[in-house]
């Protein structure tokens, strides 16, 4: 029995095809197997355990163990019958009835005693154990007399010995008849000799068995209504019980289809049991976070609920099922488990066999890439005089020339050799953010330039020094002035105040003798020539360092620090190494960071007394010592102690195999040295490729030597407004990763994070990986089961069956290949890319780069920014941006406003939407300043942003505020005009003035519009056309009578400035303009063209129309260039697209018929409706587009404008 309580930071993932992959190395002869957070172990025939997978707090029970996908014994046990993985804990029960423990000791969750993690098994001190379960931060057991007992955390009264419970060991109240237990997140069920259940704990979604609003239950809750239960199963979210009939009973959260009956969203959860319908006589059941899974009688599973990094086994574009789905494999399966993201069956030969999230290695296979190094690996083709690190990339100088690899660009890459900077001597890389870019460096001249691009940024006098934070840096200049700019929340910019961002670097107050800067996540520390050190900003857990935990906007000197050479401040805490060649620690002591506990004042490392350098990243920190050798201590994840266990220890451990280092620098959860050779060596995290290995580095491989990157110089007052940071894969509980050295040579600090307005909460995940290999969902639609297609058809006149694969578009970097449009004369107005999500606050949400995602709902009223410059293929320079928006089970009708965070909220709306609907909308956004977008929304929603396109900074199409031009409604508009008209008549067409009115001027031939009907009297469509005539065959909205829809459109202007909107049925409609074209060197509006129409209707040229509905899960081919007015060279076309009458819910992607399709959607539909949307669509080399389909539907396409 497996327990797994939450979704973890996922770095590869594999979608079982029982036809494809190998058995579990080593595991062949398993006769049960338990599924873990990141580890899986197995009971062997033989009676003893393997385990395999994340090792970083001792949860494979082998102290020695690197971890990884290679299974080892668990030294010491044997006549094991029950193996229980869960959140970094295991647990073992032998034929005796003794158990043992090891691994995460959170509160004494392993051991029953708090204290440091158990590397090795710890006998629990309990006989005649019939049943264990390792919880998230807690284990229970079952004895023979049939008592409970649970030990570990019990914030939520999971313990179960009732309110202010004891500590250690405790006996669950009131239970005397107990068989089975099943330890959850923060809850725990049992079951009774008599077949019924209780529960207790936490109680979030009725999962203890009673009302929510009834909060934590500290005693056991009888669940009312079940008999006859076989087997209980528990997670973070839901409860499921097994009857003897063989029937499944789930209750608790059923918003990803969890629960199997059919239901999914906020409402669908259940404090009562709900029998599951649809299966076959069960034998065996496993939950995971939001899935469920069972086992039938003839060894066959069924799975439903989140599809979560292939969790329930299905093709990466199924985002849930809500009811349960057959799966074969071909052989007999005898036990089943399932963790977090990943599940493992033993099979009737004796094999094991996993498939889902691969993060620690816990499926197993050893060819499988993983995304961390626990040991130093070669960067090859590498030189250096020094080295930095940063958030998913690193650097290297070399006779001043600066090479970097990983993630510092839009992809993941080699070494390349940054073009625009030469005679480097300082170097620093960060996080980035919004306001910094992500690396800096001082030239021998004491010239300050941050990149990419690279842009001098004007300070008062020459640096000398310089440190990025979390979205903030700092530079020492050579008068001993410090000087910063960005973020300035907790008053880390040292001026005495604080305030979310300050663009123009200024000095920190109080500061005249600075050598050496380094800032951590939202804090700064400063080197003083006298060698004594003083910090300044957020004070949490002391890490100021002076004695208290009070913030501080000026600086404060750290308590009793004298004789310091080096300092490096992590996420969280700070290191100085002194002169005397000791190193001391203050802030938080996340997994022994400080060396023992948190403390608010320095205290010295034991073991170290030859230090010449410090280096700090999330939770750990590095001495390079005088003999060229290297220590660390703190958090062993990801490898980043360089020990090659990957277990966390507050006592320093020697690196393996560095032992001429001559400079060091960390960041988040990876380190590099520089050797005497001048070669550079890494480790710890490679989500990202900062390892310098593509894409991860379970074995050391050759990398490409360093090739030039073109990158343009740029000179401004403050640094480059925009980042292309990227986040790099942590473990640590921590927030944003921070580290630096502040030695001569180069310093590192914080990783990236996003900034929100005023309204906003907080976006962008700080710690994600990055490298993971399939999204969540493709789809928006929250009811949607579609099944994302391998390939596309490569023939044109007919529908393209697509295939599932296990992998969808990367959610690492950008989306597939994201290459641009380009055409070397004239400006584009707009340059297409494939589609690339870009924001999703779902739960289950991904995004290309891992940033921006699982934010959680945006509130009413409440504003939610998210960084767009930078990222991806979308540059720098970028003016405005093509996005596809969707609103995701709204909680209330309402709107979404997309504006570029501007200090008021413009009169107008992007995407309307009603309650519980899944509603997007193609919207032509101008950036802020900063590259930024913000996102209104009238209700509470969740919010999903893909983008498809660029406006270039030089491109004829001027973006502009949304403002509304016409209100048929008695509301205001810009000047008055065109307001308080009456509904639209049936079958008119209203003309609207474009040119001349606000900031469009009078010569604009093109206008960008958000068209919104509202109150329609019946149902019908509107078409948007230049006032020419007869009203054209094409539709651009469709409505249904009594909605709120809207769609955005390019539209061609007529001579005298106009557009004519004509309506089918009477309605009033809503004018907003987001942006126009004065001239159109490279692209043309048109009048809509009809071409391609699967019903039996008419398109301009006969040709594809009438082919019958496109079959869900295949994608549709038409092509577009050298068709009617678009010529044979456009490489994009303004589509009107839309979805008639499909079969189910679902969703279209429209796409340049790559094999793959991208994790985007365009168009979400329900059964029966009609729904357009405009796409501003990139086409391939042969000038087509294709559409996917997730359920079978008509289509309809409409051409309303081109480039070429």
């Amino acid at each position: 029995m497996a327990l797994m309580m939450v979704l973890g930071t996922i770095a590869a993932t594999v979608v079982v095809q029982f036809s494809g992959p190998e058995p579990v190395a080593r595991a062949e002869s398993a006769v049960s197997i338990s599924a873990g957070d990141e580890h899986t172990c197995a009971v062997l025939n033989d009676a003893t355990i393997e385990c395999w997978g994340d090792n970083g707090r001792g949860a494979l029970g082998d102290p020695i163990a690197p971890g990884g996908a290679t299974p080892v014994a668990v030294p010491g046990l044997t006549d094991i019958v029950e193996v229980s993985a869960g959140f970094g804990i295991t647990c073992a029960r032998d034929d005796s009835g003794d158990i043992w423990c090891w691994g995460a000791n959170n509160q004494g969750a392993a051991t029953g005693t708090p204290g440091s993690d158990a590397t090795s098994p710890v006998q629990i001190p309990l006989s005649d154990v019939i049943d264990v379960s390792a919880g998230y931060t807690h284990s229970c057991a079952v004895v023979a007399t049939g008592e409970a007992y649970c030990w570990g955390n019990d914030s939520s009264g999971q313990l179960g010995d009732g309110p202010g419970g004891g500590s250690g060991i405790v006996q669950v109240s009131g239970v005397t008849d107990a068989v089975e237990i099943s330890a959850a997140q923060f809850f725990t069920c049992l079951r009774h000799a008599g077949g019924t259940v209780s529960c207790w704990g936490n109680n979030s979604f009725g999962k203890a068995g009673i009302d929510p609003a009834g909060g934590f239950v500290h005693a056991p809750n009888p669940i009312a209504g079940l008999t006859d239960v076989v087997q209980v199963a528990t997670e973070q979210s839901h409860v499921c019980a097994l009857t003897g009939s063989g029937t499944v009973w789930c209750w608790g959260a059923g918003d990803f289809g969890q629960l199997g009956t059919g239901a999914s969203g906020g409402g669908s959860a259940s404090s009562a049991p709900l029998q599951v319908p649809g299966l076959p006589e069960i034998a065996q059941i496993e939950v995971m976070s939001v899935s469920t899974c069972a086992l039938d009688v003839d060894g066959d599973l069924w799975c439903w609920g989140s599809n979560y990094r292939g969790a329930i086994m299905q093709s990466a574009g199924v985002p849930f099922l809500v009811s349960p789905v057959e799966i074969e494999p071909p052989f007999d399966v005898v036990d089943i488990s399932s963790g977090a993201g990943h599940s493992c069956v033993a099979s009737g030969t004796g094999s094991a066999w996993c498939w889902g999230s691969n993060t620690g290695g816990q499926l197993g296979d050893p060819s499988l890439a993983t995304d961390t190094a626990a040991t130093p690996v070669v960067v090859p083709g590498v030189s250096a005089d020094s080295v930095a690190v940063g958030q998913g990339f690193a650097c290297s100088v070399d006779d001043g020339d600066v090479t970097c690899w990983g993630q510092l660009y839009s992809t993941q890459t080699g070494p390349t050799t940054v073009a625009g900077l030469s005679g480097i001597e300082v170097l620093d890389g960060g996080g980035g953010g919004q306001q910094v870019d992500p690396a800096c460096a001082i030239d021998g001249d004491g010239t300050f330039s941050c990149f990419p691009p690279v842009a001098t940024v004007d300070l008062s006098t020459k640096a000398a020094d310089v440190s990025i934070g979390n979205d903030f840096y700092c530079a020492a200049l050579t008068d001993g002035t410090v000087e910063c700019a960005g973020r300035n929340d907790h008053g880390q910019l040292g001026r005495g105040t604080t305030s979310f961002t300050e663009t123009t670097p200024a000095a920190m107050t109080g500061i005249s003798t600075a050598t050496h800067v380094t800032a951590g996540q939202n804090h700064t520390c400063v080197l003083l020539a006298d060698d004594t050190v003083r910090c300044v900003g957020r004070n949490w857990n002391g890490k100021l360092g002076n004695g208290d935990d009070t913030d501080s906007p000026t600086s404060v000197a750290v308590t009793g620090l004298t004789g310091v050479e080096t300092i490096a401040a992590g996420s969280n805490h700070n290191c100085a190494q002194k002169s005397d060649g000791t190193v001391w620690c203050w802030g938080y002591n996340y997994a022994g960071a400080v060396g023992g506990s948190s403390s608010d004042v320095p205290v010295q490392i034991t073991g170290i007394s030859d230090a010449t350098e410090v280096a700090s990243g999330v939770d750990f920190s590095c001495a390079l010592r005088s003999t060229g050798a290297v220590v660390c201590w703190g958090l062993g994840a990801d490898g980043r102690l360089g020990d090659g266990t990957g277990q966390s220890t507050s006592t320093p451990v020697v690196v393996s195999r560095i032992s001429t280092a001559t400079d060091i620098d960390a960041h988040a959860g990876t380190v590099c040295v520089r050797l005497a050779d001048s070669s550079v060596e890494c480790w710890g995290a490679n989500g990202l490729g900062n390892l310098g290995q593509i894409p991860a580095a379970s074995t050391p491989v050759e990398v490409a030597t360093a090739a030039p990157l073109a990158t343009t110089t740029t000179s401004s007052s403050s640094s480059s407004s925009s980042s292309s940071s990227s986040s790099s894969s942590s473990s640590s509980s921590s927030s944003s990763s921070s580290s630096s050295s502040s030695s001569s040579s180069s310093s590192s600090s914080s990783s990236s994070s996003s900034s929100s307005s005023s309204s906003s909460s907080s976006s962008s995940s700080s710690s994600s990986s990055s490298s993971s290999s399939s999204s969540s969902s493709s789809s928006s639609s929250s009811s949607s089961t579609s099944s994302v297609p391998d390939s596309s058809s490569s023939t044109s006149s007919s529908t393209s069956s697509v295939p599932g694969s296990s992998t969808s578009s990367s959610s690492s970097s950008s989306s597939t290949s994201s290459t641009t449009s380009t055409v070397p004369t004239e400006p584009a107005a707009f340059t297409t890319l494939e589609p690339g999500r870009f924001a999703d606050t779902r739960p289950i949400g991904e995004t290309t780069d891992g940033r921006f995602r699982r934010d959680g709902r945006i509130a009413a009223g409440s504003t939610y920014e998210v960084d767009i410059a930078g990222r991806g293929d979308v540059p720098h320079d970028a003016a405005a941006v093509v996005i596809n928006v969707t609103t995701v089970r709204s909680s209330a009708p309402g709107h979404v406003t997309v504006y570029p965070c501007t200090a008021t909220v413009p009169s107008a709306s992007s995407v309307n939407y009603l309650a519980g609907a899944v509603d997007p909308n193609e919207v032509i956004a101008k950036l802020s300043p900063t590259g930024a977008l913000c996102f209104f929304s009238f209700a509470e929603t969740d919010l999903i942003v893909d983008v498809v396109g660029f406006v270039p900074g030089d491109s004829a199409f001027v973006p502009l505020e949304p403002a509304r031009f016409a209100d048929s409604r008695t509301q205001d508009t810009i000047d008055g005009a065109f307001r308080d008209t009456g509904p639209v008549a049936a079958g008119s067409s209203w003309k609207v003035d474009i040119a001349g009115r606000g900031n469009v001027p009078d010569d604009a031939v093109t206008a960008v519009l958000n068209v919104t009907v509202a109150g329609a009297a019946a149902s019908g469509h509107i078409t948007a056309y230049p006032c020419t005539g007869t009203p054209p065959t094409a539709s651009h909205l469709n409505y249904f009578a009594g909605t709120t829809r809207p769609n955005e459109l390019v539209v061609r202007l007529s001579d005298d400035g106009e557009i004519c909107l004509y309506s089918h049925a009477s309605t009033h409609l809503i004018v907003d303009v987001v942006g126009y074209l004065e001239q159109t060197p490279r692209f043309t509006s048109i009048a809509p063209v009809r071409y391609g129409d699967t019903r039996d209707e008419d398109t301009f040229d006969g040709q594809f129309r009438d082919t019958g509905p496109i079959a869900g899960g295949t994608s549709w081919e038409v092509p577009i260039a050298g068709r009617g007015d678009v010529p044979d060279d456009a490489t994009l076309a303004v589509l009107n697209v839309t979805a008639v009458r499909p079969a189910g819910a679902g969703h279209l992607t429209v796409y340049p018929c790559t094999p793959e399709v991208p994790n985007a959607s365009h168009v979400n539909y329900v059964p029966g409706g009609v729904r357009p949307n405009e796409v501003i669509a990139k086409l391939d080399d042969d000038g087509n587009v294709c559409v996917y389909t997730h359920a079978t539907t008509h289509l309809l396409i409409d051409v309303t404008g081109h480039d070429g």
